[in-house]
């Protein structure tokens, strides 16, 4: 079964940590010229909170979401063309951007805008305990602020890779699901990006037919530490992704599938069962 064209390009992720960490680093040239590191954090918070600053925010999440969108629409009009479901799924492309899919495609939107929003704050927070380290040890004022505004490029860009990689994930799977529910598909299958990156819990997870009402806690399925239920690529640091079940023919029976919180091998019978 083919299932690339549900995988998000990364090319995608990279370029909007790129943007976001342009858009962090540039209040560090505001930061240069202040003598004081007890002025730092109070000029990050100023600047963040600046409508040039939130207007490049929200421009930054836009451009992320409608990227995703586009493409999103691309594997949909491939999957119309193989599966049994084409003209439901033609349908239902028809409409464009409408209904709960335009409300989810906003909502993605405020969401990444208000994160990179809120970056300047958390990067403040950084600045507030080294600050306060700085202190402790006896350093000079000039010592602690030319050491923050070292540190400062790196902390960006690390928060700034967190981001992309997260909410690029989880948008690709919010989209995804929208448009799959509002054509009646509940069920995908959970895919990984097949790398030695894959963290054990969601490796477990590869090729498990999955309701998106009822995500499981691949955490939980082997005994480790839990992060609550969740679908494929919606959680920080996740490359995984749903493939849409637009064809039971596709499935080779007897399929894993997740079910009343466990993982079970169910023949097709059992499965349309509960489909």
């Amino acid at each position: 079964m083919k299932y690339n064209k549900w995988k998000m390009k990364r090319t995608i992720e990279k370029a909007y940590a790129n943007a976001i960490k342009k858009l962090i680093q540039g209040l560090q040239d505001e930061l240069k010229n202040l003598d004081s590191p007890f002025l730092i954090t109070s000029t990050i918070k100023s600047l963040a909170r600046q409508p040039t600053f939130i207007k490049k925010a929200e421009a930054l999440a836009k451009g992320m979401v409608t990227q995703l969108f586009s493409d999103n629409v691309k594997s949909w009009r491939q999957a119309a063309n193989k599966g049994s479901q084409g003209k439901m799924i033609y349908k239902e492309l028809q409409k464009g951007l409408t209904g709960q899919i335009r409300v989810t495609f906003n909502e993605l939107i405020n969401q990444n805008a208000n994160y990179i929003s809120s970056l300047p704050l958390d990067i403040a927070k950084y600045v507030d305990r080294r600050i306060a380290k700085g202190v402790l040890e006896g350093k000079r004022a000039t010592d602690i602020r030319d050491e923050i505004l070292r540190y400062y490029p790196h902390i960006s860009e690390t928060r700034a890779q967190l981001i992309a990689r997260t909410e690029t994930s989880k948008a690709q799977t919010a989209l995804t699901r929208v448009r799959a529910q509002a054509i009646g598909l509940n069920w995908y299958v959970w895919r990984t990006s097949e790398d030695s990156r894959v963290r054990k819990s969601h490796s477990h997870m590869e090729g498990v037919l999955i309701n998106f009402n009822y995500p499981p806690s691949p955490e939980r399925l082997i005994n480790k530490k839990s992060y609550g239920n969740y679908n494929a690529g919606d959680i920080f640091n996740c490359r995984c992704y749903p493939e849409p079940l637009t064809d039971i023919n596709d499935i080779k029976f007897p399929h894993k599938v997740y079910y009343g919180g466990t993982i079970r091998n169910m023949t097709k019978n059992q499965f349309l069962k509960i489909m």
